[in-house]
């Protein structure tokens, strides 16, 4: 027995990382990379001619080959969803042949495509809480797709109904780093089968219905739609407005008396707060004039931060949850998983290994410029076994 290639199209380039399936008995082929850009076109095997031909849409959407794609196919409603990824702005070449682009740099962005009408819809932004942006897809199973999301916690997205499904039975059942799979996943009806291939192992398990928790969260935020709010709920919020408030001014008066009586930290010298018809002025910070050759006799190797930038970036707190999760887990996280978090993966080592540095670092000083004498937040070591920090 022996296989016979069908299509006599013969030139490659274009098309890596493309999204294949299949659609009323018809293979098509969206996106990939090739000639210096993310290309959005809907290609078509046609049985007659044996070749691929465009499909035309109203508007091309790139899409890249990044690996961690979050996409679906709805075969009966005939929808196909996409979600951007990291690296769906690469752009370089040549445009044309479209009457509109849809804007390329929209990271975690999710889009509709009607395989009937052909034209795209964007339907939200993935939202923050399911930390599926970097996360890595398994499977589809019977209900949608099933994802190993940046906490390493197994959860089902479910694109057509807009909801999040945890699934914590998977994590007690396969016990394997979503990086090990490397493809050999996939679902048959209800029974999910997978490979380890370091371990040069396969097997297999039955997922039901009631092994999904549902925890009200939405898949995507819809952009544009304001929700419905009933004069009751407003002023409920009103009320707990007030009481948070009260609370915020309670706690910034208490640590306004402590500071008074605080001596100054090491070479810092902090202005405390001060209540002005009863809003709270921003803190104002000198650094001493020490020279860089003191500030390192003193043990303290931090660099002087600009005041505006004490307080910790949205990265910067993605990194510290990461971290916090892993060591519940009592497990040390790796250079590669910093990378996801801090969006440099698949970027030069160079890059990446002076972003984790950096960020580490201003991490550390943040935390150390509220205390009484220096120290490290975030702490490097070697793995014993192959030396990797």
């Amino acid at each position: 027995m022996a296989l016979t290639r069908m299509d006599s199209t013969r030139l490659e380039g274009y098309n890596w990382g493309a999204l294949t399936f299949s659609f009323n008995d018809t293979i098509y082929s969206l996106g990939g990379y090739g000639f210096w850009r993310n290309n959005g076109h809907l290609r078509f095997y046609r049985d007659v001619s044996n070749e691929w031909e465009v499909k035309p849409l109203e508007s091309e959407l790139p899409i890249g080959n990044w690996p961690n794609r979050l996409w679906w196919l709805d075969k009966r409603n005939g929808k196909l969803y996409v979600c951007q990824g990291l690296r769906d702005s690469i752009n370089e070449g040549i445009v044309n042949g479209y009457p509109k682009n849809i804007e390329p740099n929209n990271k975690g962005s999710v889009f509709e495509l009607d395989l009937k009408e052909m034209q795209w819809k964007e339907l939200g932004e993935v939202s923050k809480y399911g930390n599926l942006i970097g996360g890595m897809p398994i499977g589809m199973s019977p209900w949608r797709l099933l994802v190993e999301n940046d906490a390493r916690n197994y959860v089902i997205c479910d694109f057509s109904k807009n909801r999040i499904y945890n699934v914590p039975s998977v994590f007690k059942k396969i016990k394997v780093r979503a990086e090990h799979l490397k493809g050999y996943s996939f679902f048959v009806d209800s029974e999910f089968f997978y490979g380890d291939v370091y371990k040069n192992t396969f097997d297999s398990f039955t997922l039901s219905p009631k092994d999904l928790i549902y925890a009200g969260e939405a898949f995507y935020i819809k952009k544009g739609r304001s929700p419905n709010i009933s004069l009751k709920n407003v002023l409920f919020g009103c009320a707990i407005g007030v009481c948070l408030l009260g609370l915020f001014l309670f706690w910034r008066m208490r640590k306004f008396n402590r500071g008074m009586k605080s001596t100054k930290v090491s070479n810092l010298t902090i202005d405390t707060p001060i209540i002005h018809k009863g809003k709270p002025e921003t803190a104002t910070i000198e650094f001493s004039s020490l020279s860089e050759e003191e500030n390192n006799q003193s043990g303290s190797a931090y660099f002087p931060l600009e005041k505006k930038s004490f307080h910790l970036t949205e990265v910067e707190k993605s990194l510290i949850k990461l971290l916090v999760a892993m060591e519940k887990k009592r497990q040390m996280a790796n250079v590669h998983d910093l990378d996801r978090v801090l969006g440099v993966a698949g970027k030069p080592e160079s890059t990446r290994k002076k972003i984790r540095s950096d960020t580490i670092s201003s991490i550390n000083q943040k935390v150390s410029i509220r205390l009484t004498k220096p120290m490290k937040l975030i702490e490097s070591r070697r793995s014993e076994f192959d030396k990797r920090i």
